[in-house]
Order: C-alpha cells, then sequence, then structure tokens
C-alpha cells in the first residue's frame, strides 16, 4: 500500500497559512461547543416580567432534602415533669427532626375543657434532639442473660450450707453477655424467682439468712399472719417516677402484687395469708420529697401548675434553677418581667435564673432556715402578717400544753364551748367524702382574749370557723394569737401557750444582725426582701430538692411554710409554697389502687365496670431504697449505755433483698457510696433485672437486662 503524502503548495505564504490553521481551529470547536452552548438562544420579549419565571424543576434537589413520609406526636417524657408533646419528622423509617408543634391549644379532656394555647411553646433543646438517643449506639436491643447467672441456672442453682450461691457465678461487671429470645429468656426468669423465693421460704429459708448475717428484726418482715416465713418477701420491684408513665411504670407494682399467686403456689397459704414482694421507692429515694411539707399539711407534696406563676406578683425562687432544669414552661414564671411583676432568687451562686430576677440574694448554703426563721420574726414582731388569713387557716391559735408540749384537746377541757360544723365535705349525694377514724376526731383550743377557752373541730377552717365563733358570741377579732397563761382541765390548771407565741419566741434571736451573720446576706438585702414578701398581693415561692439535700431539710421546708402562712401565701392563685423536684404525687393519679391492687385471686374481668368498682387485695408492701443503700440493713446501733439500739422502726423496717428488679430506673448509676454498693451490697442479691432502652450502670452490673421502646416508639 502506498503511503499517502500531504503536499504543501510552494507559494502558500506564513500568513495565508496561520488564516487557515485559524478557520480550521474555529470549525472544530464550534463542532464540539454547539451541543452544549443551545441555552444562548435569543432572549424572549416579555411584556410582564412577574407572570414569567425560568424553568426551577431544578430546585427539587434541595427541597427533597426535606421531605418527609410522615410525621407523628409523641411524649417526651423524662424526669422533669413537664410531658412535651412533641411533632415528629419521619423519612425512610427514620427520625429527621423533631419540632414543636403548637397544638396546645387544641388539647381537651373528657368534660370538653380545652387547654389556653398560652403554653405554647412548649419542649426544649434537649427534647428536640431526643433522636439522638433513639437511635444512639447505647441502645438495647435484645434481651441478655449474664452468662454466669445462666450457667447458675443450668447447674440447678447449687448453693451452700448458708444458702449462699459461688462467688463463680456472679462475675457482675466482667462477665459476658448471652443473647436469648423472649421465651427462652422468660424461663429462665421464671425458675430464678421460684428458686429465690422457695430457698428463703419457711424455718429453712429463715434460717439461711440468720447464718447470712441479717438481723432478725429483718426477718420479721417476711411473716404471715401464721408466723411464717415467705421468701417472696426478699423481692424488692421498683418503677420509675410514676407521671413518666403511670401504667407501664407502676406496672412494676401490680406485677409485685400478683406475685403473691406465686407466694401461694410454693407455700399453699390461699388467697388471705399469701403475700405479695416488696415494692422500693421512687420519691424520697432521690431526695425530691421535702420532708418538711407533710408535717405543714399533711400531704407528700405540694406543688401548684407552672401556669399558676401567671398569678403571682411576687416570685421568690430559692434551691431551685428553673432556666437550667424547667426549660419547657418559662413562659409563666419570665412573664412578670413583662408584667411588672417582681423575681427574686436566691442561691449560693449566680446560677443561670439569676438575670431574670429583679435582684439576687445571696445566701451561705444549707441557711434557708435561718433566713426564713429572720423574715418570719421581723413580720411577727411588727405585726405585718395577715392577722385574718392566720386566724382562720392555720394552727396558730391553737394552744399547746407546755407539760408536754402536745395540743391541749378540748376533750380535756370540762363544759368547754365548741365550734363543730361537721362533716363539710360531701358528694353530690350529701356522703362523706373523706372519712377518719374516730380516735383521731379529737378537737383543739383556742383562747379568747377575755380568756375564754373555745373548743373548734378540725373542720372549723376559714368561713366555718369564723360563723362558729358568731354563734358563740365571738369575731376573729377576738382570738388572743398571742396567748400565754393557764388553762383548766379535768387534770386541774395547766400553763399553755398558743403556737403563734412559740413562734415569737422561736425567733426572738433570728434578730436582723444575727440572720445577716447565719447567711451571709446584708442586713438591708434581708428587710428589702421581707418588705416585698409583705407588700405583695400574691407570692409564689418556689423550692427546689436543692434545699432536701440537707440533713435539716424539714426544718427548711418548714420555715418556709412559716412565712407563707404568715403572708397568707397558701392555697390561693399565684399565692404558695412549691417543691420542684417534681410534681409526682400519686394520689393525682386516680386509678392507682385499682391499677396497683387489683385483687390476682379473683381479677375483676368485666371491661365496662367503674374503675373505683374493681376488686382490690393489697399484698405489696412497700420499702425505702435507703436501707438498701445503708448496707441492705436497718439502723440499728450499738451504744455503752442502753447497748443495741434498734432506731428503725417496724412499720419501716427492711426485709432482706434478694431480687431486685427496676424500670427506667438507674438504681446504681445514681446510688450514694457507689463502690460499696457495688463491692459489698449487691453481692448479696442473687438477682438483679433491668428494664431501660439505654445501656447503663444498672445494666452493667445487672443478670438480665431487657429492652424497652422508647417514647417514640410506644405503638399503644
Amino acid at each position: 500500500m502506498e503511503s499517502s503524502e500531504i503536499r504543501i503548495p510552494k507559494d502558500l505564504e506564513r500568513r495565508q497559512f496561520l488564516k487557515l490553521i485559524g478557520a480550521s481551529a474555529l470549525a472544530i470547536g464550534v463542532a464540539i461547543t454547539a451541543p452544549r452552548m443551545g441555552f444562548l438562544s435569543t432572549s424572549t420579549a416579555i411584556d410582564n416580567p412577574l407572570a414569567f419565571y425560568p424553568n426551577r424543576d431544578w430546585e427539587a434537589i434541595y427541597r427533597d432534602q426535606h421531605r418527609v413520609d410522615k410525621v407523628f406526636k409523641f411524649v417526651c417524657a423524662p424526669n422533669d415533669t413537664h410531658n412535651c408533646r412533641l411533632e415528629a419528622s419521619v423519612r425512610n423509617g427514620v427520625i429527621t427532626r423533631i419540632e414543636q408543634p403548637y397544638d396546645i391549644g387544641s388539647y381537651q379532656d373528657l368534660d370538653g375543657n380545652h387547654a389556653t394555647a398560652n403554653w405554647n411553646p412548649r419542649g426544649c433543646l434537649k427534647g428536640l434532639a431526643y433522636s439522638r438517643r433513639v437511635y444512639s449506639h447505647s441502645r438495647i436491643k435484645h434481651p441478655v442473660v449474664r452468662a454466669g447467672w445462666k450457667q447458675w441456672a443450668d447447674d440447678g442453682f447449687p448453693r451452700a450450707a448458708d444458702g449462699t450461691a459461688d462467688r463463680k457465678y456472679f462475675k457482675r461487671g466482667e462477665d459476658a453477655w448471652v443473647e436469648l429470645e423472649w421465651d427462652e429468656i422468660a424461663e429462665y426468669v421464671a425458675m430464678g424467682l421460684e428458686n429465690v423465693a422457695t430457698s428463703y421460704s419457711g424455718e429453712v429459708g429463715a434460717q439461711r439468712l440468720r447464718d447470712q448475717g441479717y438481723p432478725e428484726e429483718m426477718l420479721e418482715t417476711l411473716k404471715d399472719e401464721d408466723g411464717d416465713y415467705a421468701g417472696i418477701r426478699t423481692f424488692k420491684l421498683r418503677g420509675g417516677m410514676g407521671f413518666l408513665g403511670a401504667t407501664r411504670l407502676m406496672g412494676m407494682y401490680r406485677f409485685g402484687n400478683m406475685l403473691s399467686l406465686l407466694d401461694d403456689h410454693l407455700r399453699g397459704k390461699g388467697p388471705e395469708k399469701s403475700l405479695g414482694t416488696r415494692g422500693f421507692d421512687n420519691y424520697a429515694w432521690h431526695t425530691d420529697l421535702p420532708p418538711g411539707h407533710p408535717m405543714v399539711h399533711g400531704t407528700q407534696t405540694f406543688d401548684q401548675e407552672f401556669n399558676d406563676f401567671w398569678n403571682s406578683d411576687l416570685i421568690v425562687m430559692t434551691g431551685l434553677n428553673l432556666v437550667s432544669n424547667k426549660m419547657a414552661d418559662p413562659i409563666w414564671w419570665q412573664s412578670l418581667i413583662e408584667r411588672n411583676g417582681r423575681i427574686v432568687v436566691i442561691s449560693p451562686e449566680y446560677n443561670a435564673s439569676a438575670p431574670k430576677a429583679d435582684y439576687w440574694v445571696q445566701i451561705r448554703a444549707g441557711s434557708d432556715s435561718a433566713l426564713n426563721l429572720g423574715i418570719a420574726g421581723l413580720i411577727m414582731r411588727e405585726g405585718t402578717y395577715k392577722d385574718d388569713f392566720v386566724k382562720k387557716f392555720t394552727d396558730y391559735p391553737v394552744v399547746i400544753r407546755t407539760d408536754t408540749l402536745k395540743v391541749l384537746r378540748a376533750e380535756d377541757v370540762p363544759g368547754i364551748a365548741m365550734v363543730d360544723p361537721g362533716d363539710t365535705w360531701l358528694d353530690e349525694h350529701g356522703e362523706v367524702v373523706q372519712e377518719m377514724d374516730e380516735e383521731l376526731k379529737t378537737s383543739s383550743v383556742m383562747v379568747m382574749k377575755d380568756g375564754t377557752p373555745i373548743g373548734f373541730d378540725r373542720n372549723a377552717v376559714g368561713d366555718y370557723l369564723e360563723t362558729g365563733l358568731a354563734s358563740n358570741g365571738y369575731t376573729l377579732d377576738d382570738i388572743d394569737l398571742n396567748w400565754s397563761g393557764t388553762v383548766a382541765t379535768s387534770d386541774g390548771s395547766i400553763n399553755t401557750r398558743t403556737t403563734f407565741n412559740l413562734y415569737i419566741e422561736l425567733t426572738e434571736e433570728y434578730t436582723l444582725a444575727n440572720t445577716s451573720k447565719l447567711t451571709d446576706i446584708p442586713e438591708e438585702t434581708i428587710r428589702k426582701l421581707t418588705d416585698d414578701i409583705v407588700k405583695a398581693k400574691n407570692v409564689g415561692f418556689l423550692t427546689g430538692m436543692g434545699s432536701n439535700m440537707y440533713f435539716h431539710n424539714d426544718l427548711i421546708n418548714r420555715a418556709q411554710y412559716l412565712v407563707a402562712t404568715l403572708t397568707g401565701n397558701v392555697g390561693k392563685p399565684g399565692g404558695n409554697v412549691g417543691s420542684y423536684a417534681g410534681n409526682y404525687k400519686a394520689p393525682v393519679f386516680n386509678g392507682l389502687p385499682s391499677y396497683i391492687a387489683e385483687d390476682p385471686f379473683d381479677q375483676t374481668m368485666d371491661p365496662t365496670v367503674d374503675g373505683r368498682d374493681i376488686k382490690k387485695r393489697m399484698k405489696l408492701v412497700f420499702e425505702s431504697v435507703h436501707f438498701w443503700d445503708h448496707g441492705d440493713k436497718p439502723l440499728i446501733i450499738d451504744t455503752p449505755k442502753e447497748g443495741r439500739v434498734v432506731v428503725t422502726g417496724e412499720s419501716h423496717m427492711p426485709s432482706p433483698s434478694k431480687v431486685v428488679w427496676t424500670a427506667n430506673a438507674n438504681l446504681l448509676g445514681v446510688a450514694k457510696w457507689h463502690y460499696n454498693q457495688i463491692a459489698n451490697v449487691q453481692p448479696k442479691q442473687e438477682m438483679w433485672m433491668v428494664q431501660d432502652y439505654e445501656w447503663n450502670m444498672n445494666c452493667e452490673y445487672a443478670d438480665f437486662v431487657f429492652p424497652v421502646d422508647s417514647w417514640v416508639e410506644f405503638s399503644r
């Protein structure tokens, strides 16, 4: 094949050559780019630019990033008491974002009452980021049993003569985990519960516990009415805080009550004499419980709802940091800033709530009781207390015997005139709502300014007292609030003083100067705070569990109530004492007794029955976790003079703990004296079971761990 040659004319000049090359390059360039440059067409004339826009299909690329397949509502229910209803968006089965639904105004109860939209917005950044916990690497996804415990069960639960198991089976925190199916792990749990209950029942079981070092007083708690020992009483079940899920968490106590069926199966004592388990408490264990509250008014804790702050014109915050710890509902108290109300924050440190206050009172830690006694002393000495309120609604006029320091009973004063309105709390049918044992229906005494004692019943409160006094020819002004003198009784004349008079004496030493020294608060600040409280119409005393951490916590609580009652700030809109560690009063959940204590031996099967008519048989007994955290023993002291003294009374005596089962409660993780609990106390327990949705310290040292739904996963 002959090769071809490109022949260039000899007469081709350089200029012509360059022109030829340029034209060729342009032709090639156009051929390559023309398809891509097609959009550079001649612009079209547009008469109305507002009626025309270029193609926007490209926007779908970024708009699709926020597309969701569905949205749903859920309740965010941590231990902050708010229970905010939030909205989650889902795409491809995964939560992509969580937002506030702003739908509170649509909430409606069974009677058709609607919530106000003023609650909006609800929620906090923790709740909006909750999906991070749902998809956390620490989520528990399968039921597991510790390998050593499983081996103990597979070996037939071998025990030494004293009932203890070989330590090789109980290497908690070190052992491997075995994943089982639900049916299989349930079999192991059932076998374990039956074995433990059997091992510590009867005289043989009691002797084993004695050999293990448990005092006889603890063994007494295992006895039924025949004096026989029931090993089921060594079971301790604990649900988390009730209002985080009343049925699912209080279900632990229902289960404890139902386990009386197991006791009957093992000991054959029948429905009447079989026993249930013990139930570990929550509220007091967390120190959420303000011990002084029931001492003042008999209620476990008093809390007004957050929207009641709107009715206050002065808020005094102490032992509490609402900005950091109550983030969902700030609108109700911070609204005072806009409405010319006043806010005072009392705390040792300048916390996150302090910038919201009109002034911050820096107090020496733990001296809250001294501050309140100083304020109360000023109010009483200067006579700026609410006289009518004090006489109608408090026990300050009540006469106290100085020989016994107990209340003088009207029954002990012959011929005394009485103010007794009878039962005043009646239902729609005229029936008494709340009955009281006859032995408790005693009456107290107040003394008039003319020296006449007047008896009054527990129902002689408010207008009932005023009406009753009028029927005896007296008015509220006739009551001698500061009485001190003798009263003739059936035992002769005795010296008496009113409660108010005793408080006057108590606060004598709490002068401005002394109170300032005790609290490190300047005198002028104490005076200013006192004057502000006296002048305010409605004072909200907002307290928290910070005050409950001290050994004199009851005195702090009672001193707070002393100031509140003297100024008439109890039981009215905007004027109350609230302990915002958590509003978890069990009485708020009206169906609790029927749910927990339904008769295991004769359950109510009619789905239409009134909840109040459900048959009940309470077999569960509650016990404070404090005793477990005290080495699983009561408070018993060896003294030089009295010898062995059992301080813990029969009503609070703990039983030996052999089975511990918790739900939504990181018991080991929050326990004080942690090392002692892990090293010395928990080894005494033979079954430790945990229900939770994230792995925690309680899981790490458990024998069984069960996964549960998170808040967004509840289907019913």
